[in-house]
């Protein structure tokens, strides 16, 4: 048995999720002004005997039941004395609900063997929002909560849902469908630039730029070479950045140009030595990055797969197979996503080159004369030594000349 409760309000309706308190096996419902769906989903050996003897496996989808129920107030009942343990209250609470009701379904599933009830209500019975507990004193009994709002579809002919979720019994606090998610851009540099990995290897400097850490760099990664050593076009670049908690995520109603939503990420490029020109400077083009939420999907979900698709051309294979991408629109106006930039290179006609050409001569003499100077210190100081240890040896063979006279 296993039962989940939707709350759907509106967009425009303010949601706190201080609003539900989750605690132990317990979720409290503050305040909310919403429309509610309750799911209950049954074994079949979970139904009453006299249910799971009509031997429902032998249903088809040509043959429909329907009885007319003036007053769902018998079924409550049943449904309470039948299925609701005698300890669980809010199992009994529940099916006493279900006497407001606007509408209930019941639909058995033949492959799965589950019979599904299915109630909603547009707007709380009595009062303007829901204030109630939900209860999970059960073990066996599972209770999944949602509180969604309509969303800004990626497709116009999708619906789009997102807000908070929480396993009663299982999950400490509420969390969002885009837990999980992360925002990567993906940069394709020319061979005139080039990204110096040891730079962004300190956790400091991630941090003051909004980045998280590289996930993928490919090509051309030398950081000495100059543009003419280079053979490759280039590098690719995959980058975690590290939005501020604020910032509105993958699913969020709002947009990334909402007001108190911007902030900016720095990735430190470097350029490569270019050949000189006449004018001092030089002309590149860098396209665009790409920024995009990846989020990873659900297990058991069903993925539709195009025959026709293309896989694996780009950074999605960097990812896993059932990744989801969620891409931010470039503010470009239509015009082309590739910048020019005007690089500084060495001006073969400027003034600056003179200088540059003598003061080039100016080093190279000096330091031919400084290695000379060198040298003949050397040799000279080798001279002094061998002139003195020339002398001593000339004085002890006279001295051991006069020694042998003296002797005769």
């Amino acid at each position: 048995m296993r039962g989940r409760v939707t709350f759907l309000h509106h967009p425009n309706d303010a949601f706190d999720p201080k609003q539900l308190q989750l605690q132990n096996d317990t979720l409290r419902v503050k305040a909310l002004k919403a429309a509610r769906e309750d799911k209950l989903t049954l074994g079949l050996y979970e139904l009453p005997q006299e249910v799971s003897n009509s031997n429902p496996q032998k249903a088809t989808p040509s043959i429909i039941y329907y009885q007319t129920l003036p007053s769902l107030t018998d079924l409550a009942t049943y449904l309470h004395q039948k299925i609701c343990p005698e300890v669980d209250e809010s199992c009994t609470f529940r099916t006493a609900s279900l006497k407001s009701a606007d509408y209930l379904d019941i639909d058995y599933d033949t492959i799965s063997q589950s019979l599904v009830l299915s109630a909603f209500w547009h707007a709380p019975p009595l009062t303007e929002t829901w204030d109630e507990r939900i209860d999970n004193s059960q073990a066996s009994f599972k209770v999944e909560v949602g509180v969604l709002a309509n969303e800004k579809p990626t497709q116009p002919e999708e619906l789009s849902l997102a807000g908070f979720l929480a396993v009663v019994g299982e999950d400490s606090k509420p969390t969002s469908p885009t837990d999980g998610c992360a925002l990567y851009t993906y940069l394709t540099l020319p061979s005139s630039l080039f990204l110096d990995k040891y730079q962004l290897s300190s956790p400091n400097l991630l941090t003051s730029k909004n980045l998280h850490s590289i996930r993928s760099l490919a090509g051309e990664t030398d950081l000495e070479a100059p543009i003419w050593a280079v053979s490759k076009w280039g590098s690719a670049l995959l980058l975690e950045l590290a939005p501020p908690p604020s910032t509105p995520g993958p699913h969020s109603t709002g947009g990334v140009n909402d007001p108190g939503s911007s902030w900016h990420a720095d990735v430190p490029l470097h350029l490569r030595y270019l050949p000189p020109s006449q004018e001092g400077d030089a002309s590149i083009s860098v396209p665009w990055p790409i920024v995009f939420w990846a989020c990873p999907s659900d297990e058991g979900t069903k993925m539709n797969t195009n025959p026709f698709d293309r896989v694996n051309l780009g950074y999605d294979g960097l990812f896993e197979p059932r990744a989801m991408f969620y891409h931010l629109q470039p503010a470009s106006g239509g015009e082309s996503l590739l910048e020019e930039l005007q690089v500084p290179v060495l001006d073969l006609e400027g003034s600056k080159m003179k200088w540059v050409r003598s003061g080039t001569v100016t080093m190279m003499v000096l330091g031919f004369l400084w290695v000379c100077l060198k040298l003949l210190t050397v040799n000279w100081g080798k001279l002094g030594k061998f002139r003195k240890e020339r002398g001593q040896a000339e004085e002890e063979r006279l001295r051991m000349l006069r020694l042998l006279r003296k002797l005769m």
